[in-house]
C-alpha cells in the first residue's frame, strides 16, 4: 500500500517540529550532530527549500524551513530529513528501530494570526539554547541558509521577511 502525503502550500514557511518515539532521548554527543548536519546537507541535494533555522535537542528535532514554489512540499522535505537520520542512527548502533513518534508538530508562519509575533516567538525559541553545541561555522556551510547571523554562538531569525 502507497502512503499518500497530504498536499501542501508551496512557498511558504514551515516549523516542523519531530520527537524521537517515546521521548526517548537518542541524539547525545558529536555523533547526533553529524546525523542531523549530513541529513539536512544530504536532503538540500535531492530537494529545493530554503532553511531558516535548525535545532536539535536530545529527543527531538525542530527545524523552520521556507519551501519553494512547485518544488518539494514540506513533508517530503521532513522526511527526508528523519529518514537519513533514522538510517544513520541504526548503522552506526547496529540497530532496525524506528525511532520517531507517528505525532509531529507543524505551523505555518505566514497563516498564523499575527505571523510577525509567531516569529518573533520562533526567534526566542530557537535563540534560547545553542543548537546541541553546533557550532555556527557547520550551519553556515549547510547550503541555502537565509536570514541566519552570528549572534553569540545562537540563531536569530531577520523579521523582516514577513
Amino acid at each position: 500500500m502507497n502512503l499518500e502525503l497530504p498536499t501542501l502550500k508551496q512557498g511558504l514557511t514551515f516549523s516542523y517540529e519531530s520527537k524521537c518515539y517515546k521521548n526517548k532521548k537518542l541524539f547525545k554527543g558529536d555523533n547526533a550532530k553529524r546525523y542531523f548536519l549530513d541529513a539536512i546537507k544530504s536532503c538540500q541535494k535531492k530537494h529545493t527549500f530554503k532553511l531558516l533555522a535548525a535545532k536539535m535537542d536530545s529527543n527531538r528535532i525542530h527545524l523552520l524551513i521556507r519551501t519553494i514554489e512547485k518544488k518539494e512540499s514540506i513533508i517530503v522535505i521532513m522526511f527526508s530529513i528523519m529518514d537519513m537520520i533514522e538510517e544513520m542512527y541504526n548503522r552506526d548502533t547496529g540497530r532496525s528501530d524506528l525511532i520517531w513518534d507517528d505525532v509531529n508538530r507543524m505551523s505555518i508562519v505566514e497563516e498564523s494570526k499575527d505571523p510577525k509575533q509567531y516569529l518573533s516567538e520562533l526567534n526566542k525559541f530557537f535563540r534560547k539554547a545553542e543548537i546541541n553545541n553546533i557550532a555556527m561555522e557547520d550551519i553556515n556551510n549547510i547550503e541555502h541558509v537565509e536570514n541566519i547571523q552570528d549572534t553569540t554562538s545562537k540563531i536569530k531569525l531577520k523579521a523582516s521577511n514577513f
